[in-house]
């Protein structure tokens, strides 16, 4: 039986809060995680560990309770938190941006040739604008 409306909402908030207060706990500030390299094995991990421990708790909330609106608010403050920390886990420092498919200077860069370009290249095309 799910509990009354007042009191599902409070305990899906407290459980939101719960989730960010392990997320802050387990990993180090968004601001800091962004200031190092991209891809920081060490907070991939710690970031996969305030997940599940958040995940495990608030279901187990949710089924002391038998109520859902608890466990959809433990699903979306997860996958919200996990995401944000993520996101900041992969922005390149020197540039404040995240890069698409990894680092762009892994592959070298095409060797770039200067040649000119004449519009017209046969008397043909040349005498047909020319009148």
């Amino acid at each position: 039986m799910a509990l009354k409306p007042e009191i599902s909402v409070a305990a899906a908030l407290a459980v939101a809060t719960m989730t960010y207060a392990i997320y802050q706990n387990a990993t180090p500030t968004v601001a800091d995680i962004r200031s190092l390299p991209e891809g920081n094995s060490d907070i991939a991990k710690s970031e996969k560990a305030a997940g599940w421990l958040a995940a495990g708790l608030g279901s187990m909330v949710s089924l002391i309770a038998r109520d859902p609106v608890i466990f959809w608010a433990t699903g979306v403050s997860v996958i919200g938190m996990s995401w944000w920390t993520r996101h900041a886990n992969m922005v390149k420092p020197e540039i404040s941006r995240f890069i698409p498919g990894g680092n762009a200077e892994s592959e070298p860069m095409p060797e770039m040739t200067q040649e000119t370009y004449t519009a017209f290249e046969s008397q043909f095309a040349a005498s047909e604008f020319a009148s």
